[in-house]
């Protein structure tokens, strides 16, 4: 029944099409956000390093956040890459690029803007590592097909909606504004992309949490996650 639904709306999500992800979606933000830190620890604290490295302790699983539907699905898909990511975040982010071991100033803004840049070269490492991404930085489209029709083979509420997904992130990655870092933003435009579909097109009987989910959306809805501007409330009447 729940395949009939998602057909039928499928149209109307996809057309929300989200042109450049600029790090201002709040939901997204916390799971690239934990990425990071984590490597960081890894690599300024070397038991967090032998820890990562040991099997996962079954106790203390990796922390799973909240969403409308699939965390276990975008869990594995990292999973899935963690290790080619974790080489490219060496590569970009490692001890080469900050011989010092200065950990980051989460409160700098030049700071943090060099964080984003430098997580899109992560990406578009990654990208080309899994040969998804062109030595110039530009997505491959029939690799890239290939490669997220593998990735959600195995999610059957997706079943019918997975070609015009990868359709409209094709599009999406397309039509983004260019990056203004060396790298291009294909790769983090594509992750974006991938995790808000599955967010919009998440079946009924998956969904948890129906409040926190339809927020959840609405903040995806919105165009590059910017808050919507609502108009100035109206002038006090004169005493």
């Amino acid at each position: 029944m729940y395949k009939i639904v998602i057909f039928a709306t499928v149209s109307a999500v996809l057309i929300l099409s989200v042109n450049a992800y600029e790090f201002n979606n709040p939901d997204y933000n916390r799971i690239i956000a934990d990425e990071i830190d984590n490597f960081e620890r890894e690599l300024y604290v070397p038991s967090v390093r032998t820890r990562r490295e040991a099997p996962e302790d079954e106790k203390c699983p990796p922390r799973k956040h909240k969403l409308c539907c699939g965390e276990e699905l975008i869990h594995k898909l990292h999973h899935d890459k963690k290790d080619s990511r974790s080489e490219c975040f060496k590569q970009i982010m490692g001890k080469e690029d900050n011989p010092n071991n200065i950990p980051h100033d989460p409160f700098d803004c030049k700071s943090i803007e060099e964080r984003q840049n430098k997580f899109l070269c992560v990406l578009q490492c990654e990208g080309q590592k899994n040969n998804i991404i062109d030595d110039d930085g530009n997505i491959k489209p029939e690799e890239y097909r290939k490669y997220i029709q593998t990735q959600l083979a195995d999610v059957e509420y997706l079943a019918d909606v997975q070609d015009k997904i990868i359709a409209g992130c094709l599009a999406d990655i397309k039509n983004a504004s260019k990056s203004s870092g060396k790298c291009k933003s294909d790769g983090m435009v594509s992750e974006f992309c991938v995790f808000k579909n599955i967010q919009l097109n998440c079946p009924e009987d998956q969904i948890k949490d129906k409040v926190f989910c339809e927020k959840m959306r609405e903040r995806l809805r919105q165009e590059n996650g910017r808050p919507m501007v609502l108009p100035p409330p109206p002038p006090h009447p004169k005493a």
